[in-house]
Formats: C-alpha cells, sequence, structure tokens
C-alpha cells in the first residue's frame, strides 16, 4: 500500500524541506493536482531542481551483509506524508542499479541485485543535475522487477533516473509501480527532463506485509530504465538472504569446498602499483608447501570473480548433448528455462577419441597445423552464448537474468564448460581428457578466461589476447598509457565493450587497488600448460595489444609456476606481425605444446621467444618465489 508520490530532479547541496515547499508552490501556481507533484514545466523542473541535497559518490564499499539489522544508522531529510513539511528517516539501503558497489553521502549502495530480467549497462557520459555522476552512469532497461527482501515495515523508496540512450521525446516511454502502485505513469524522460540529466521519485508510506519490496518497471516504447534505488525506514530492516550452497567439488573447479571468507570493499584496499604477492593468503600468512596452491588458487579465483570478471556460474540443474565427428549439441536446462548451441567438429584422419582443441577462432594455418597432428577441431560461437556488444545480452543473460553479475568473457568460458560437460558425457569421438582452447584478439581473452576457470582444460592458448586478456591491469598505465597508444582497462568495460563485469570491475581508474591481477590469473591454470602467442604490436597495424604489459604478466604468472615446479609449462612466442594472422615463428612451440599436453608425449616446452627482446618486470614484483615443499595435487576423486 503506497501514497503520497513526490517527485524531483536530484541536483544540489540545498535542504530538501526547501524543495517540498517549492513544489508544493509550483502546484500551486500551475493548477496542479496536489496528490501528485510532477513538475508540469520546464521552469517549475528548473525551481525544483536546485533544491534537492547534494548525492556525492564515494569509492565502492561491501555488500551488506547483515541479516536482521538496518544497513545503515545514518539519516538524511526526506519528505513526509505531508506535501508542505519535512521529516527525518533513518537510510536503510540503496542499490545501484546495473553497476556495482559505490556510496551515495556517505551511504553504502549495493552491487545491482535482486532483479529478474533486464539488461545491465553503463555510459561515460558527464550527468546533468547531480553531484554524484556515477550512481546515474549505470541503468537496467527492458521489462522488469526488484524484489528486495525486507521485514514488513514502512519505508520511503526513492527511484533514479536518466535518459542515457534516446536524444527524442517520445522514443522512450514507460511505467513504474512500487508495490503495486504506479508511480510513473507512460513516462518520457527526455520529454520531461532531456538528455543526460538526473531524475529522481520518491514514494512515501510505502507498506511491506510481505517481506518483499516489489519494484517494477514496464516497458511501453522502447525499454524502461533504472539508475538507482533508495530505501529509508525508521522501522524496517534489509534482510541478506543466506548464500548459495558451494557448488560440489569437481575437476572444473577443484577448489570449491575452500573456505574463502568476505572479501573487502574496494575503496578500503590500499593504493599498491606492484603486482599482488601470489603466495600471501587472504589470512595474512604465505604459503610454504605446495599442497597449499589448491585452496589458495580458489582464493585467488574469488578474487578475480569479485573485481574483475563477476561469478561464474557452477554447472546447471540438467546438461545433455551430443556428439559426433561433425558436431556437437549442447542443451543446458536451469530453474525451467532452457538453453542450447551447437559446435562444428573437423577429424583428424585416423580413428578416436581424438584430443581436440575448442577453438573461439583459428587462423587456417593454425588450425591445419592441430589437424596435422592428430587433434580435431571444435568451432565454438561465442556469440551463442553473449553477443558482442557493448551491452549484456544474449541467450546466456536470459538464462541467468538477475542471478549473476557475470561479465562477457565469463559467459563465454561457463559456455566451453558446458561444452567439456557433453564431451564427458559422450566419449566415443574426443578425448576429454585431452582438450585444448585457443582464440584471437577479443576471443583470446575468451580463451584465456576459459582455461583459468576450468581446470578440465589441458592446454590454454591465447592469441594476442590484450586488454581483458593477459595484459597486467596495474601496469597498463605505466607500461601502455594513453601516450603510447594502448588500450586502456576501461576498454573492457565501460570504454567499449563489458568483456569483464560492469558491477564487479569498479576499480577500472583506481586498478593499484585491485588485490588481483593477471599474473595470478595465469596461475589459475597451473600445472596445466599455457601457450601465449603475442604480436609485437609497434611494428603491426594493431598498436593496442599491449605486448609488454602481456609480456610482463606473463613472466609474472610463470613465476608460479617455478614455485610449483613446473615453470617449462609456459610458454611465450611474439613477433610484430598483422592482426590475428600466422607467423611461420609459431610452428614449432605449438607442435611442441600439442605433443605434451595434447598427445602426451615429450615436448621441448617452457621457452620464451620475443622479437623485441626481455622486459624487466623486477621494478613491479616486492615478493620472492618461495621454496615451497611436499606435493601439488588438484586431482577430484
Amino acid at each position: 500500500m503506497v501514497n503520497n508520490t513526490m517527485q524531483y530532479l536530484s541536483a544540489k547541496r540545498i535542504p530538501l524541506v526547501a524543495a517540498v515547499a517549492a513544489a508544493t508552490l509550483l502546484s500551486g501556481c500551475t493548477g496542479g493536482d496536489t496528490s501528485s507533484s510532477t513538475v508540469a514545466d520546464s521552469s517549475a523542473a528548473a525551481v525544483v531542481s536546485s533544491s534537492v541535497p547534494a548525492i556525492v559518490s564515494s569509492s565502492s564499499v561491501a555488500p551488506v551483509s547483515s541479516s536482521s539489522q538496518p544497513v545503515s544508522s545514518s539519516s538524511i531529510a526526506v519528505s513526509s506524508s505531508s506535501m508542505g513539511s519535512s521529516g527525518t528517516m533513518p537510510f536503510l539501503m540503496g542499490i545501484n542499479v546495473g553497476g556495482g558497489e559505490m556510496t551515495v553521502q556517505g551511504n553504502p549502495y549495493i552491487a545491482d541485485r535482486f532483479a529478474s530480467s533486464g539488461t545491465p549497462n553503463t555510459t561515460s557520459d558527464s550527468i546533468d543535475g547531480t553531484t554524484d555522476d556515477a550512481l546515474y552512469q549505470s541503468e537496467r532497461y527492458g521489462d522488469f522487477t526488484y524484489q528486495v527482501p525486507v521485514t514488513n515495515a514502512t519505508y520511503a523508496v526513492e527511484l533514479h533516473f536518466v535518459e542515457m540512450y534516446q536524444t527524442a521525446a517520445g522514443a522512450r516511454t514507460f511505467n513504474a509501480s512500487i508495490e503495486g502502485q504506479t508511480v510513473l505513469d507512460n513516462f518520457d524522460i527526455f520529454a520531461n527532463h532531456g538528455h543526460d540529466t538526473a531524475y529522481t521519485v520518491r514514494q512515501d508510506n510505502v507498506v511491506v506485509d510481505d517481506e518483499t519490496l516489489t519494484i517494477t518497471l514496464e516497458k511501453l516504447e522502447d525499454n524502461a530504465t533504472l539508475s538507482g534505488i533508495t530505501v529509508y525506514s525508521s522501522n524496517g530492516a534489509f534482510v541478506e538472504p543466506p548464500p548459495p550452497p558451494p557448488p560440489p567439488v569437481s575437476a572444473e573447479n577443484p577448489g570449491a569446498d575452500c573456505a574463502v571468507g568476505s572479501l573487502p570493499n574496494g575503496s578500503s584496499l590500499p593504493n599498491n602499483p606492484n603486482l599482488p604477492d601470489p603466495f600471501t593468503k587472504l589470512d595474512g600468512t604465505r604459503m610454504t608447501d605446495k599442497s597449499e596452491w589448491r585452496c589458495r588458487r580458489q582464493e585467488i579465483l574469488k578474487q578475480a570473480y569479485n573485481y574483475i570478471y563477476g561469478e561464474k556460474p557452477p554447472k546447471p540443474d540438467s546438461v545433455s548433448g551430443t556428439v559426433s565427428a561433425s558436431s556437437i549439441s549442447v542443451n543446458v536446462m536451469h530453474e525451467g528455462k532452457s538453453l542450447n548451441f551447437s559446435a562444428s567438429v573437423t577429424t583428424p584422419s585416423g580413428s578416436g577419441p581424438f584430443p581436440a582443441v575448442i577453438a573461439f577462432s583459428a587462423a587456417p594455418e593454425m588450425s591445419a597445423l592441430f589437424r596435422q597432428n592428430g587433434v580435431a577441431v571444435i568451432n565454438f560461437n561465442s556469440a551463442d552464448l553473449a553477443i558482442d556488444t557493448n551491452s549484456l545480452s544474449g541467450p546466456f543473460f536470459s538464462l541467468y537474468q538477475g542471478q549473476t553479475n557475470a561479465g562477457m568473457l565469463t559467459a563465454w568460458s561457463w559456455g566451453v564448460s558446458r561444452l567439456i560437460d557433453v564431451l564427458e558425457a559422450n566419449p566415443g569421438v574426443i578425448n576429454a581428457q585431452r582438450l585444448a582452447v585457443t582464440g584471437c584478439s577479443r576471443l583470446g581473452k575468451a580463451a584465456f578466461i576459459a582455461g583459468a576457470f576450468d581446470g578440465r582444460i589441458a592446454l590454454t592458448i591465447p592469441v594476442e589476447s590484450g586488454v581483458g586478456g593477459l595484459s597486467s591491469l596495474k601496469l597498463i598505465p605505466d607500461l601502455n598509457g594513453p601516450g603510447a597508444g594502448g588500450e586502456q582497462p576501461s576498454h573492457a568495460t565501460t570504454g567499449y565493450r563489458p568483456w569483464f563485469s560492469p558491477s564487479a570491475f569498479t576499480l577500472v581508474n583506481q586498478t593499484d587497488r585491485l588485490p588481483v591481477d593477471t599474473h595470478e590469473v595465469v596461475g589459475l591454470i597451473a600445472p596445466r600448460g599455457l601457450l601465449v602467442i603475442d604480436n609485437h604490436g609497434r611494428l603491426t597495424d594493431w598498436r593496442g595489444l599491449n605486448f609488454e604489459s602481456t609480456y610482463a604478466a606473463t613472466m609474472a604468472g610463470k613465476r608460479i609456476y617455478e614455485a610449483l615446479g613446473v615453470e617449462d609449462a609456459v610458454t611465450f612466442v611474439a613477433e610484430g606481425q598483422s592482426h590475428c594472422s600466422w607467423h611461420s615463428a609459431f610452428n614449432q612451440p605449438l607442435t611442441q605444446n600439442i605433443n605434451r599436453f595434447l598427445l602426451g608425449q615429450s615436448g621441448n616446452t617452457g621457452t620464451v621467444a620475443t622479437d623485441y627482446g626481455a622486459i624487466s618486470i623486477d621494478e613491479w614484483i616486492d615478493w620472492t618465489v618461495p621454496n615451497l615443499t611436499g606435493d601439488l595435487d588438484l586431482s577430484v576423486e
């Protein structure tokens, strides 16, 4: 049950009581209905917008974990049910819709959660009418509903909007309701407030009696959109749902049973330009035995999910399919929804089961070399899972609507894992214990993450992966700054493609705060094979590959392999060439890695060869490689 709606523009640092008074006065002057103070014209909007307290952004903060207490006891001025007066109600919680954790006026806004359907999106545009652009630079669009778990009580709710896409009146209209009561009807943001201007609607006296605060956005023309939710209450509380059970231990994730505690929020982490120590555990102690790597690996994996890529969902309810010498079909069921995709297969001469490479992409010469060495080629279409656009869309995101903060690379890696599930269940044609994965450019990023996130892949071959792949996120500003023509970390999220999770990678402009970097993602692959094929971008048509930071991350990751006694499992080769073309210098390293990791033969791996010489990485490393004792065991019984 709700009543007394108030709408106003979020703007500058002036007490809200003035906004209430101004809204009442303007309502009377324009002959508006005093039961709803929607601003009727641009002059009214200008007056009201000058009377709202500033919303001041800060760095991200940890998600709320209390299951029975209000998120915060701090208070800000909000309107009471009487349009002509004001009162004080405690801030309870905020949701940065479509984005990551942040603070607004010192209050915590959790990363986007509790939505069903809709698609997250971000913009880098500056936002008018607010001192906190960040809250309005993300959105969820489509038809969607938020169901926020709270105690039965009375609340005030603010919904924050911006028109970040449309530039004409009538191009977007939608309805918004809170607890079944309409607060916006056939609303057109642009017609009322223009492009890239913050707008807030508040609903007072929202009574929740079913332990769920329900907010619904219904599209009429184009899509509905929403950028933020703020909830206040004097007697209610946000209820943190119990965490989902951990995934079972499997060859895909052999450390799933390792307990990993809560991770600190990005804003609380220190600035440190050096590459994080992969051997120091979250409890502050340092590894002394190789057997500790299984759980240390899980800590790094969780950090990678939390701060960069978004969480990879575990194996869903049902995965089935078929395998033949020419194609593979994959059928997934999850909570009543289905996802189906297929992959073509080219087998070499002879009889199977064959080792195979799952190829997001491969140069013709590379594919031929695989087949000549007895390896089948499985052509995997990444668009069958996530479409390569500037928003997160595609079958994977439809399957997990509102249930994952995964970025595009995580979605693609999840698809590879489901393909492997089918190969394991149908062993006649392909040997699922002898698998490689490869791809070039953005699909090289995908290959790198697929190999890091699935322990069943014997050999990972990222080609020219650049930003979003092996390039160290901390070192890019030093080694590949904008003046050097290199792609920057923002290119992997808000600046071009959401390869990383927009809601996880909140340190995009503060990478020195990252507690994890890509050299540790290299370590996730250990002790399995890694062949990095790169391009000396200064001599080519593709300068943005950031070959220096890719080299640095690979060599730092190779030190993890060294500590585990498998340094020769990492091979690095780079030549200046056209983007994603094949160089004869790659033939021997690829053949040697095929021999060792896919055919089970001897192979001269572990070499490092570039056409630009070595790059020193010691100035960014303040840790040493420990002399670990014992044995490394990532096997699953």
